[in-house]
């Protein structure tokens, strides 16, 4: 008797940012300048956003140490 493995999930599609862009409310500045005591996940849900988001935006940010007075995209730039 065999007994076959079941086949590995599918891989997930790759997205691009624009893709995976979440629906972003018109009061969403488009960029935010860090200030002392902010985390990633503050900004973000300060905005409704995802900490994911702003990093895909941001790739150059360390999200364990912000840098206060750095100004980080909280909207894609490409973006119509």
């Amino acid at each position: 008797v065999l007994f076959r493995s079941p086949p590995p999930p599918a891989a997930p599609a790759a997205t691009t940012a624009a893709e995976a862009a979440p629906a972003i409310d018109a009061s969403v500045p488009a960029t935010y300048v860090i200030r002392k005591g902010d985390t990633l996940s503050d900004i973000a849900d300060r905005y409704g956003l995802t900490s994911d988001w702003i990093m895909s935006l941001n790739p150059q940010l360390d999200p364990v140490s912000l840098p206060i007075g750095r100004r980080i995209n909280l909207r894609d730039p490409a973006a119509p």
